[in-house]
């Protein structure tokens, strides 16, 4: 069972090894220009990084960080006085 996994795993990775060789075979024949479309079925399964907008900085005045900075400090001394003094 154990030795099928890892024949499972080679066989794996020797076709992603084939499938790397051939992109490296077609890059290195290229010099300039479009790659050509092989590459670009080669290419396929390889994701491609999404732009994404990237959400505007929340702007927090100094008043609000001193009311949570109160709120968190709150929330702490009250969990230290449901915890035993020793901590375990």
């Amino acid at each position: 069972m154990l030795f099928s996994m890892f024949e499972d795993v080679i066989a794996a990775l020797e076709e992603k090894r084939s499938r790397i060789d051939a992109v490296l075979l077609i890059l290195k024949d290229r010099r300039r220009g479009r790659p050509p479309a092989a590459l670009s079925g080669l290419l396929g399964a390889i994701p491609k990084k999404r732009a994404t907008k990237s959400k505007p900085k929340r702007v927090v005045s100094a008043a609000v960080r001193q009311r949570m900075s109160a709120a968190q400090k709150k929330r702490w001394r009250e969990q230290r006085a449901t915890v035993p003094a020793g901590g375990g």
